[in-house]
């Protein structure tokens, strides 16, 4: 089912922003639905991609797990708050798009739901650091903080625009995000970007 949302509100040029244009409202399987429809099985790249992603995990000393929507919901966070890093991010190329909980990539649950080896991977000590602290992550402040980033990636072509005006677009947005869990993401994030000036946060996120 796709729920299609008007312009969330007019930017400072004044045209309007359509950001979360379109929105999946069932954005957990709608991939494995599509998939089960299609009957479309993994390609080479796919797998290749899924031996990547578990080979990733696996240096990390971690496990891809998708057997619950929790399971999945929380990989599709982590991933995207670790191609934050350039270390990390030629490894995880996936495109993202903003739906009901947040960023959400049907290329990565491709590839998590594809079998596969784990291929060697070595991850960097510093890349290794950032991921160690974004899997450990509470998963509801992890999802605030990863559409939090995406709201901020958006709007980062408009040069006025600011972390409070994405602080408010979330709220409007995610009606169970308390202003606390929604600043407290806030404080998270710029607190790895000081602690990781290396990762790629939109200017509107980063410190001060």
């Amino acid at each position: 089912m796709v729920r299609t949302f008007g312009p969330i509100r007019p930017t400072h040029s004044g045209q309007s922003n359509a950001f979360y244009a379109t929105i999946i409202v069932d954005d957990g399987d709608v991939d494995m639905a599509t998939r089960e429809l299609t009957g479309s099985e993994p390609n080479d790249a796919i797998r290749e991609r899924a031996a990547v992603l578990r080979g990733i995990y696996a240096a990390l000393e971690h496990e891809v797990h998708t057997e619950t929507f929790e399971d999945r919901l929380k990989i599709q966070k982590e991933v995207y708050m670790l191609r934050l890093h350039p270390d990390l991010a030629p490894l995880l190329p996936f495109e993202y798009d903003m739906y009901i909980r947040g960023p959400y990539s049907t290329g990565l649950a491709d590839a998590y739901y594809a079998k596969a080896r784990p291929a060697r991977v070595e991850v960097t000590a510093r890349a290794a650091a950032y991921a160690g602290e974004v899997l450990g992550m509470d998963p509801w402040i992890l999802e605030v903080a990863a559409t939090l980033v995406e709201i901020c990636a958006y709007n980062e072509r408009f040069p006025e625009f600011t972390a409070e005006e994405g602080l408010e677009i979330l709220l409007e947005r995610r009606p169970r995000a308390t202003e606390e869990d929604a600043r407290r993401s806030l404080e998270i994030l710029r607190g790895l970007a000081a602690k990781y000036p290396e990762i790629k946060l939109p200017a509107p996120c980063a410190p001060r």
